[in-house]
């Protein structure tokens, strides 16, 4: 599957473009009306993960053109430890689980949950492709007191209706042993509704941060923290919050982390100053490109099967000069592939190709949900209005509410070749450039978010700062502004700058305009 983003053809151009895509979906059509998801597809061809090829021109440059990044050779990736998908069972609130549970799981064997090699039909691949998304990748003890039942109820983890926590699950290894499973795809990209509900895919609300606290505090001993140089560190960036990370102290790392609310992460290749949101992944075959800074590109599935390899931390073994998080300076080959490990998760592993397309069939096969929100008809007229009227819609088009362009941060000037390699649409919005001039994930751009399933976000802006409310309100560039979200760790107030767009606007306006967006 090829996905063409480009929209600068000249009229003619389009319109034999126009031409041809109306032959194609034609065909489509013809297609379509001769199959259905319960229809043998294993005749499709699974594109590679690791593709030399491909992975050459995948990842945007860093914004410091001196620094270029090296990924693994092909033949490293696939001499890794292959991911097992384990059977996988739930963890419940201590409330509410069943008497003799752990019991039960500790009388079952170890199970495989998946088996590619008998997939048939599309709708089977995406439900592999779920079990994959929620499958863990370390297996803690239960003994472990950070990442178990009563530490999420201590940390005021939602709990769903049936009473469960669906961020981690229990998984059953040999010899009866019981572990809690956690950094699964799901682990950050579930959302527990107020109703109990669980929608899959979204921007999460694990509390990740505040659990990574309670770990910081207990392990003991002062920096250097070789964890957080494997998180955290770029040690080719000049900055204060890189060069803090070599001196600081278990006790200051744990006040950042507990400054994060969730919906926001202090993910590999961030920093405890510059965390991000984390990103809403249901409409993500609609997008050019991932995460909040551009980081890699989308122009086919294998693209997002890449991404989701080195989002599962294939990214620590990434080369910066003779920077490799997992191994710190290290000029010399990397370890043997079976014996290589990250301090943080353990044995590296990968995804299998077929592992991999199957996890991106099940999150192109994800949308947003339809929103609960009814207005009347004069106030939704009223809000389209403005959306158009204030320029809304030159950044926020329908159907996917992006242009799926990359706006560059302040202090950042596009190279003259990226304008004939990237989407740019070359006016900044100011906003806060941290998270992309001064971490690893860092592009120098942001990308224009899609505004699709925003009534169910909680925290917006790349770093979950802002409600919906609070991005049209002026006083957010005042430092004595609360934000709803990341305010950091040194006091509870700061200014939100950036994206001045609807703070003229009247309250009738306002009003309409925020109701409209909740319905997209």
């Amino acid at each position: 599957m090829r996905v063409d983003w480009s929209d600068r053809t000249s009229p003619g151009g389009r319109a034999l473009r126009l031409g041809m895509l109306a032959v194609l979906l034609g065909a489509v059509a013809i297609a379509w009306s001769r199959t259905d998801a319960s229809q043998p597809v294993r005749q499709q061809v699974i594109p590679r993960v690791w593709d030399e090829e491909a992975l050459r021109d995948f990842s945007l440059p860093l914004p410091n053109t001196d620094m270029q990044v090296e990924h693994i050779t092909q033949e490293y990736y696939y001499a890794l430890r292959e991911r097992v998908i384990h059977k996988t069972y739930p963890m419940y609130h201590p409330d509410f689980e069943p008497p003799g549970y752990l019991d039960s799981l500790r009388a079952l064997a170890p199970a495989s949950a998946l088996d590619t090699d008998t997939i048939d039909t599309e709708e089977e691949w995406i439900r592999a492709g779920e079990l994959v998304f929620d499958a863990p990748q370390l297996y803690l003890p239960l003994s472990r007191p950070f990442f178990n039942a009563a530490a999420l109820a201590r940390a005021n983890a939602p709990v769903t209706r049936d009473g469960t926590f669906p961020f981690q699950r229990y998984v059953v290894l040999e010899n009866s042993d019981v572990r809690v499973g956690v950094l699964a795809c799901g682990t950050c990209h579930t959302r527990v509704m107020p109703d109990g509900s669980v929608v899959k895919g979204g921007q999460g609300n694990y509390p990740a941060n505040r659990l990574l606290a309670e770990v910081v505090l207990a392990i003991g001993g002062e920096p250097p923290l070789r964890a957080h140089r494997e998180q955290f560190r770029a040690p080719w960036i000049d900055h204060p919050s890189q060069t803090m990370m070599d001196t600081i102290t278990r006790t200051r790392v744990a006040e950042y982390f507990r400054a994060v609310p969730d919906g926001v992460h202090t993910r590999q290749g961030t920093s405890p100053t510059y965390p991000a949101s984390i990103p809403d992944l249901r409409g993500i075959r609609h997008e050019r490109f991932f995460d909040a800074t551009g980081i890699m590109q989308q122009r086919s599935i294998g693209d997002l099967m890449r991404y989701a390899a080195f989002n599962q931390f294939v990214d620590h073994l990434n080369r910066y000069g003779d920077f490799v998080p997992s191994l710190g300076n290290h000029p010399g080959p990397l370890p043997p592939p079976d014996s290589v490990t990250s301090v943080v998760n353990g044995p590296f592993t990968r995804f299998s190709d077929a592992q991999a397309f199957a996890l991106a069939k099940y999150l192109y096969s994800l949308e947003p949900l339809p929103s609960p929100h009814e207005y009347d008809a004069e106030t939704l007229a009223l809000g389209e209005r403005v959306f158009i009227e204030e320029g809304c819609v030159t950044c926020h088009p329908p159907p996917h509410f992006t242009n799926n362009e990359l706006t560059p941060a302040p202090g950042f000037e596009p190279p003259e070749d990226h304008y004939d390699r990237f989407p740019i649409f070359d006016v900044s919005v100011e906003t806060d450039p941290g998270l992309t001039l001064y971490t690893r994930r860092g592009t120098g751009y942001y990308k224009v978010p899609s505004l699709r399933g925003l009534w169910y976000r909680d925290l917006l802006f790349h770093d979950g700062s802002l409600s919906l409310e609070q991005v049209l309100d002026p006083s957010r560039l005042e430092d004595d502004f609360v934000p709803a979200g990341f305010r950091g760790a040194d006091s509870p107030s700061r200014a939100v700058p950036g994206h001045p767009f609807g703070f003229e606007l009247g309250e009738r306006e306002k009003a309409a305009l925020i109701a409209y967006l909740r319905t997209l």
